[in-house]
């Protein structure tokens, strides 16, 4: 019977452990992995800001939500974060990858 009972408190603990695992990139549903990895000093109209690897795509964002801090002078880079965003829409476009980011957290 003890047997038995281990046996079932190990299948247990291995399901409940699988079950609290997020999905491969760290980020919840609808959310991007990617790292910030530098930023952009070239002095232009449309240039400026940070860039971020998304895995396939380097892009840039020329600013980051209010609430995202990052505090270093330089900053520490790369740094780890998920996040959503949309293609950039002004008159910057078409100059490069640009989008606008709406929600990023540190992972």
């Amino acid at each position: 019977m003890k047997k038995i009972l281990c046996l079932v408190f190990g299948i247990l603990s291995v399901l409940s452990l699988e079950s609290c695992q997020k999905d491969d990139n760290g980020c919840p549903d609808g959310w991007q992995n990617a790292r910030i990895i530098g930023q952009d000093f070239r002095r232009c109209a449309c240039c400026g800001g940070w860039f971020i690897d998304l895995g396939q795509d380097t892009v840039r964002s020329f600013i980051l939500p209010d609430d995202f801090k990052i505090e270093a002078v330089p900053p520490n880079l790369p740094i780890e974060v998920c996040l959503t965003y949309v293609p950039e829409t002004g008159p910057c476009q078409d100059f490069d990858q640009l989008i606008v980011v709406e929600e990023i957290r540190r992972k």
